[in-house]
């Protein structure tokens, strides 16, 4: 048995970031929850995010075998029977510790793996429709932990900055795995016309930086949160944008792909040090 594969295969860095955004989310909303119930959550959404890496990859050896040979199924390192059973583990690992916080969560935990797993099965082959709704539920991890919390809404407006960067970095996915999709028959976003698709990251784009000050402007995050998206973010962004509008954009989609990562990160960085600088975190 290779256990790192058992762990690669997960995305450590994709879980970590959720459940990173269930603790921030809690957080930030104020929530009546204990820390031992929110470390449950944020473990429980990294324990769903696996899962969906896992049955996505496992529905994926064909396409992978050519666009990513190093992960553990195409690879060998892990049988796909193997895969099965590691899913369905964390799947019931997840249900288990929403439903030891409240019943509520366990609805709310159920949801995320049922769509998981129909965007596996049915609508990752759908352009664009597939993008938008992995991207949701990556937001969806900012609200998971905070149900019921008394400042829930100033979450809202971080959640669709999350949702319309991640829709970007979907489709910049999409573009990356494009030849191992089409090899297996796979119609992704990457099958739109190219002009298209540089067309939609770049209303993406204006709409994320039209939004990014929104929470500062309304008084839900403060100066540190500002600072940090005028230094860092930003900053980011620009680079993002200025290598979207070169003609030769689709030759820096490893590059972009980065980019967006580090974006993501530096976004919910601004948010975690406002709260912490400004002592509102519980």
């Amino acid at each position: 048995m290779h256990l790192v594969s058992y762990l690669k295969i997960l995305r450590p860095l994709n879980a970590a970031m959720a459940a990173g955004a269930v603790c921030l989310g809690a957080c930030i909303s104020s929530t009546h929850l204990s820390w031992l119930s929110i470390g449950i959550l944020s473990a429980v959404a990294a324990c769903a995010a696996g899962f969906g890496n896992v049955i996505n990859d496992t529905l994926d050896v064909k396409t992978d075998r050519i666009s990513h040979p190093d992960r553990p199924l195409p690879a060998g390192a892990m049988s796909r029977t193997g895969a099965v059973i590691y899913s369905v583990i964390l799947a019931l690992s997840a249900l288990a510790g929403a439903l030891f916080v409240g019943p509520r969560f366990g609805i709310a935990a159920l949801l995320p793996l049922v769509l998981l797993t129909l965007y596996a099965i049915r609508i990752k082959a759908t352009p664009l429709a597939g993008n938008l709704f992995v991207s949701l539920l990556v937001a969806y991890a900012l609200i998971f932990g905070s149900l019921g919390a008394p400042q829930l809404h100033h979450l809202f407006i971080p959640a669709l900055l999350a949702t319309v960067l991640n829709f970007s970095r979907e489709i910049i996915k999409d573009i990356q795995d494009e030849r191992g999709d089409r090899a297996a028959g796979i119609i992704t976003s990457a099958s739109l016309p190219p002009a298209l698709l540089k067309k939609i990251l770049l209303i993406c784009s204006g709409i994320y930086a039209l939004l990014l000050l929104l929470p500062f402007l309304l008084g839900h995050f403060g100066v540190m949160y500002a600072v940090i998206v005028f230094t860092a973010v930003i900053p980011l962004h620009i680079r993002r944008l200025l290598m979207l509008r070169r003609p030769d954009w689709r030759t820096r989609i490893p590059m972009m792909s980065r980019l967006l990562k580090i974006e993501m990160a530096t976004g919910l960085l601004a948010l975690a040090v406002d709260r912490c600088i400004t002592g509102t975190c519980r």
